[in-house]
C-alpha cells in the first residue's frame, strides 16, 4: 500500500513539474513580449528631438566574447539642458536580430551627423534612439512561447482531470453499463445529455491526438512565413502605400535555392516624415548599395515595409506548401472522423438496440451481407433482412483481441429502416455513455479537441 502511494505521489510530482516548468518558460517569454509592447506604446508619447551623433562605432564585449555590438552615443537638448545617452532601443538584451538594426544605424548615422531621438518629457534623461524596434524584434516571442504554454496547459488539464475524478468519482466502466441505461430505457427519438453529445462528437482519445498535429503543423506553417508568402502570392492583402526607398546593405546568404543564391537586402524609407528600416529577400537578383527601390507597406503598420516583388523571408511559398499539404490531409481526416461521430450520435438518438454475436463459422453465409466489413469485425445480429454485420465506432485495435471466441456478444444500435447503418458499443462509446460518469468527467474526456481548436484560433489571430 505504501509503495502504491509513493508511486502515485511520484507521478503527480512529475505531472506538476511538467505543468509548472513549461508554463514558467512560456509565461516569461510572453511577459518579455508584453513589456516590449507596453514600453513601445508608452514611448509613442515621447517627444521627437534633434540629436547629434557623438560616437558610432563597433565594439566587442571582451572576456572571450568576440560578438560585435554598436556603441552609439548621441547628444540632445531638451528644455534648455544638454543630455547624453547611449540607449538604442527599448529592449532589455538582444532578440537575435540586433545586428540588422545596428548595421542600418551605423551606415545611416556616422559620427558627427544629426538625427532624431525620442525623449521622455517627464524624465528628459530617459531617451531612446529607435522606439519601434522593440515591438518588431519581439513580434514572435508569443510564437516561441506557444509550444511551452500548450504543453503546460495540457498537463494542467491532466491534473484537473485527476482532481475531477477524485472529487466526483466514476472512471470505471462496467460491460453492462452504458447503452442499456442511456438508450435502453428510452424509446427513440431519445434525448442525449449534452455533455455526452460533446464527448461522442469529440471522438476517441486517440482520434483527438490528430488535433495536436494540426496545431504543430500550423506552427511550422507560420514559422515558414506561410501566411505572408501566400497572401502575397494571391494578393490577398495588397499594400495601400508605395514609397521609394534606398538599399543600405546587401548580404549573400549561405542558403541556396536550386543552386541560386538568396540575398538579404537592407533598406530605409520614409512615410509621413518618419524614417523606417527593413529587409527583404531576393532569389538571384542582387541589389547594390544606394539603389532606389519601391517599398510596399500598410498605412496601419508603415514599419512593416518590403521591397516590391521580393520575399518577406528567405523562404519561398513552396516551402510552406509542405506543411499546408499536411494540414489539408489532416483536415480531410478530421472531417471524415466528425462525419462518423455525427452519424453515431444520430443513431444513438433514433436507433434501436440489438445484440450482435461473433459467429464461429459462416454457415449462414448466404444470409450475411459483406460490403460493410471492417478490419476484424465478425459480429452479426439477426434482423428481418437476415444477418447484418456490426460496425465499429472507432478503428479496431488490439484491445478487441479479447473477443476471439465464437458466441461472444456485443451491443449494437442500428437504424430501424436500414440495419446496415449501425455501430457497436465498444469500450470508447461505453466510456463516454456510462451512467456513472459526471458531466465534468465527460467534458474532461473530450478536452483535447476543443483546446486544440482554441490554440489554432490564437495562432491565426496573432498571425493576422
Amino acid at each position: 500500500m505504501g509503495s502504491e502511494i509513493k508511486s502515485g505521489l511520484g507521478i503527480l510530482a512529475a505531472i506538476l513539474a511538467f505543468t509548472l516548468i513549461p508554463l514558467g518558460i512560456g509565461g516569461g517569454l510572453l511577459y518579455l513580449r508584453h513589456a516590449a509592447v507596453r514600453d513601445t506604446e508608452a514611448a509613442k508619447s515621447w517627444i521627437e528631438t534633434p540629436c547629434t551623433i557623438k560616437t558610432c562605432e563597433w565594439g566587442t564585449q571582451g572576456s572571450g566574447d568576440d560578438r560585435a555590438y554598436l556603441n552609439l552615443v548621441y547628444v540632445y537638448e531638451f528644455a534648455g539642458k544638454t543630455y547624453e545617452n547611449d540607449r538604442i532601443d527599448l529592449l532589455i538584451g538582444s532578440m537575435g536580430d540586433d545586428d540588422i538594426m545596428e548595421r542600418a544605424i551605423y551606415e545611416a548615422h556616422p559620427a558627427g551627423t544629426t538625427a532624431s531621438c525620442f525623449v521622455d518629457p517627464n524624465d528628459p534623461q530617459n531617451s531612446v534612439f529607435d522606439r519601434e524596434h522593440a515591438a518588431k524584434a519581439t513580434n514572435r516571442l508569443w510564437l516561441l512561447a506557444f509550444p511551452f504554454v500548450c504543453v503546460g496547459v495540457g498537463f494542467a488539464l491532466m491534473l484537473l482531470r485527476i482532481a475531477v475524478v477524485a472529487i466526483f468519482g466514476g472512471g470505471t466502466v462496467d460491460d453492462s453499463d452504458g447503452p442499456n441505461l442511456i438508450l435502453g430505457q428510452n424509446e427513440p427519438p431519445r434525448s442525449i445529455p449534452w455533455h455526452t453529445q460533446v464527448a461522442v462528437l469529440a471522438g476517441a482519445s486517440g482520434m483527438q491526438v490528430a488535433w495536436l498535429f494540426v496545431v504543430a503543423f500550423f506552427l511550422i506553417f507560420i514559422i515558414l512565413d506561410g501566411p505572408a508568402c501566400w497572401a502575397r502570392l494571391f494578393d490577398v492583402i495588397p499594400p495601400d502605400v508605395k514609397v521609394l526607398g534606398k538599399i543600405t546593405h546587401v548580404d549573400a546568404l549561405n542558403s541556396h535555392e536550386f543552386g541560386i543564391t538568396i540575398y538579404q537586402n537592407f533598406f530605409e524609407y520614409e512615410v509621413d516624415g518618419q524614417k523606417y528600416t527593413g529587409d527583404s529577400f531576393t532569389r538571384g537578383k542582387r541589389y547594390s548599395q544606394g539603389d532606389t527601390v519601391e517599398i510596399n507597406c500598410d498605412s496601419d503598420a508603415p514599419s512593416n515595409g518590403s521591397i516590391g516583388g521580393a520575399r518577406p523571408s528567405e523562404f519561398s511559398w513552396w516551402h510552406s506548401s509542405i506543411p499546408l499539404g499536411v494540414l489539408a490531409l489532416l483536415f480531410f481526416g478530421l472531417a471524415c472522423m466528425y462525419r462518423q461521430n455525427i452519424r453515431v450520435l444520430w443513431l444513438m438518438r433514433i436507433g434501436k438496440l440489438a445484440t450482435a454475436r461473433r459467429l464461429q463459422s459462416r454457415t449462414a453465409s448466404e444470409q450475411i451481407d459483406e460490403p460493410h466489413a471492417t478490419q476484424s469485425s465478425q459480429f452479426y445480429f439477426e434482423h428481418d433482412q437476415g444477418y447484418v454485420q456490426a460496425r465499429w465506432y472507432s478503428a479496431p485495435n488490439q484491445k478487441k483481441s479479447k473477443w476471439q471466441r465464437a458466441n461472444e456478444t456485443v451491443q449494437v444500435v442500428y437504424h430501424p429502416n436500414n440495419p446496415k447503418n449501425n455501430v457497436i458499443f465498444d469500450d470508447e462509446l461505453k466510456s463516454v455513455t456510462a451512467a456513472n460518469r459526471s458531466a465534468a468527467e465527460n467534458l474532461m474526456h473530450s478536452y483535447a479537441a476543443p483546446m486544440a481548436i482554441l490554440a489554432i484560433i490564437v495562432l491565426l489571430y496573432h498571425t493576422y
